[in-house]
């Protein structure tokens, strides 16, 4: 029986993925250039310090180094924080996190972002105190597409892989999921959508036309044992 949820946080909970995109896709085009969604999103879901794509590089490549890395840093920086203002809880996560409390599960946040970033939102957020376990990618040795994040959260949480289920929106973070032998639902954000998110066992594009309690219904029975 499910007896907690296990939620990814950017894309899944916030989507901080999209704008983060489009200011990088902005800077790109001052300069003339493109940034493919394919080059940029591989990476998704991956801690920073894993991700081999580095757009500072990149443009100074493509740029012959004619580029000045402090103002683009605070440029993005600028660009994104603007973008991220009017950011609230995606579609159905607050109606998600009641029933859960309602039906009594544990609510869990598993996410590859920094201690600070993850641990301010939720705080702004309001939802910092529902949540039984909060790891980052500094709690682990390897973040995702590693499962260590996940199964680390099931030994916070004192559960079995039978007695949880993880919602995501990304390849790396499903990978992730799938590795430690978790029940994944995939919620692609306007950004994911177009990633290969097969791997999932159940891909809902919209949570607020799919309740917690029909979510279990149709998870349990499929949920390994």
């Amino acid at each position: 029986m499910i007896q907690a949820i296990i939620l990814d946080f950017d894309g899944t909970i916030i989507d901080s993925e999209t704008p983060d995109y489009q200011a990088w896709q902005e800077i790109y085009r001052s300069f003339g250039l493109d940034l493919p969604l394919l080059d940029w999103a591989r990476d998704i879901g991956r801690r920073s310090g894993d991700i081999p794509f580095n757009p500072y590089d990149d443009l100074s490549r493509k740029l012959g180094g004619q580029i000045d890395l402090d103002e683009t840093r605070a440029r993005h920086k600028e660009r994104f924080r603007e973008l991220m203002t009017d950011q609230k809880l995606r579609p159905g996560i607050r109606e998600y996190l009641d029933s859960a409390q309602q039906l009594g599960l544990a609510l869990a946040v598993a996410s590859s972002a920094s201690h600070g970033w993850l641990h301010e939102n939720l705080a702004n957020l309001g939802i910092k105190p529902l949540l039984a376990s909060i790891l980052c990618s500094s709690d682990v040795v390897n973040a995702k597409p590693d499962p260590e994040l996940y199964i680390k959260t099931l030994l916070n949480l004192n559960l079995d892989v039978s007695e949880a289920l993880v919602i995501e929106d990304s390849p790396n973070g499903i990978r992730a999921a799938k590795a430690a032998g978790l029940y994944c639902v995939a919620t692609p954000n306007s950004l994911t959508r177009h990633l290969d998110l097969t791997h999932a066992d159940l891909v809902v594009d919209n949570l607020e036309a799919l309740p917690l309690e029909m979510l279990l219904d149709l998870a349990s029975p499929l949920v390994p044992a």
